[in-house]
């Protein structure tokens, strides 16, 4: 896919920490929510923190460095590989109740309001800035048909190789054209399907390269099907980890 339009409007932040450290961590929160609108959402579990991460990318993923601890190596290393603009950084508490944000590479850590705020600005310092996607891509194996929008076209079938909620990965026999206007109906989700208004952002065909034949899809529409929402925070469907 191409990369997705940047939407920097989440005020979520994401904590993955032991519960005995929730309420350390909301007392930090206070006195920032007091004057802007922030929701924040603990959880302790790495696949779930990634499940969220793939419905509704927050702000921020806040990683306490006691959970990086006894996490599994495996589990923690593909959150802090996240391939998103907005962050994935360690967290920790300190005994007297002060707390900080730490990033590795590049080095940077700063005091826990000062940082949150900074990111909630759009504080580009805290930003991964070699990466311009906002939603995480989840790799699936799924089929779809598209067509021409607002046509009396057949519908093709295809495949999806991987999905977001900004778009998918589509291996066709014959990708549309860059720059078309599709409807795509992706199939065997939990539940059902779901139809999206969407663009092809790129087109590779069968003699442009070695690789099969695909196109990037972005979807356009305002609302996102709930159905889709749901597949993307199912564990038998966006496998993770």
């Amino acid at each position: 896919m191409e990369d997705d339009q940047i939407d920097k409007d989440s005020s979520l932040i994401l904590i993955l920490c032991d519960e005995k450290l929730e309420r350390p961590y909301a007392l930090q929160f206070c006195e920032i929510a007091e004057d802007r609108s922030l929701e924040f959402r603990f959880v302790s579990d790495p696949k779930l923190f990634l499940l969220l991460c793939l419905q509704n990318p927050p702000a921020v993923g806040l990683i306490d460095l006691a959970a990086l601890i006894r996490g599994k190596t495996e589990g923690m290393n593909k959150l802090f590989a996240i391939r998103s603009v907005w962050p994935v950084l360690r967290s920790r508490i300190g005994s007297d109740g002060s707390a900080e944000i730490m990033r590795m590479s590049p080095p940077l850590k700063g005091p826990f309001q000062e940082a949150i705020i900074d990111i909630l600005d759009g504080g580009s310092a805290w930003e991964n800035a070699i990466e311009s996607r906002m939603y995480l891509r989840c790799p699936v194996t799924c089929r779809a048909r598209l067509r021409v929008a607002r046509s009396d076209d057949e519908w093709s079938r295809v495949n999806i190789k991987d999905l977001s909620r900004g778009g998918c990965l589509v291996v066709a026999s014959t990708p549309p054209a860059t720059g078309t206007r599709i409807e795509i109906e992706v199939c065997d989700l939990p539940g059902g399907s779901a139809v999206l208004d969407a663009e092809i952002v790129w087109s590779c065909q069968w003699e442009d390269s070695p690789d099969v034949p695909q196109c990037g899809v972005r979807f356009v529409q305002e609302s996102f099907p709930e159905i889709l929402h749901n597949a993307l925070g199912d564990p038998t469907f966006a496998q993770l980890l």
